[in-house]
């Protein structure tokens, strides 16, 4: 039997906050939402709060799907591990795999120094990755809200972290340890 072998990637850091945006990401996916999309400056733990929320929903997916960008959206089914298989993975041997299983993709620094780049990208090869029945979350410096708007993907804008959980960072036992050596 063929299915998708997860990549799930390890979190080094003691994640603190963002309660409310990984309950936003939850409400969003129990209310239908296909994708959504996760913006914010760089720094701010965009991809961290994507492995924090695989961390709290592993049980809900049977793959996931942990894809740095390259460049490319064709590569993220291209770069698929998939259990007996030996041929090269196209978007309808992807459709067919994620047919009867629960599938989240993340698609890590969606970025690129050329905007324009980026929509060439999205304008030929998103809706064809949307297609596939499965969860999304794309991770990006950028903001293409405008544009994810008309397909229906949700956005979270990442801001400063309260002033609160800012200060756990700082007088937790083990950032002092750190900091000390």
């Amino acid at each position: 039997k063929q299915y998708i072998i997860s990549n799930v990637p390890t979190s080094y850091i003691d994640f603190v906050g963002r309660k409310y945006e990984l309950s936003m990401i939850n409400n969003a996916f129990d209310l239908g939402t296909k994708a959504l999309f996760i913006q914010g400056f760089a720094g701010i733990e965009k991809s961290e709060i994507a492995k924090k929320y695989i961390e709290e929903s592993k049980l809900k997916y049977d793959a996931i799907v942990f894809h740095r960008y390259t460049g490319h959206l064709k590569d993220v089914i291209k770069t698929l591990s998939v259990a007996n298989n030996i041929e090269e993975i196209t978007l309808s041997k992807a459709k067919i795999l994620c047919q009867n299983a629960k599938v989240l993709f993340i698609i890590d620094n969606y970025d690129s120094e050329e905007y324009d780049d980026i929509l060439d990208d999205m304008d030929s090869y998103l809706d064809s990755l949307l297609s596939l029945n499965a969860h999304f979350i794309f991770t990006s410096r950028n903001s293409f809200s405008d544009i994810f708007n008309s397909r229906q993907i949700a956005t979270i804008l990442l801001e400063q972290m309260p002033s609160e959980d800012l200060l756990k960072i700082f007088t937790d036992k083990k950032a002092l340890y750190v900091a000390e050596r």
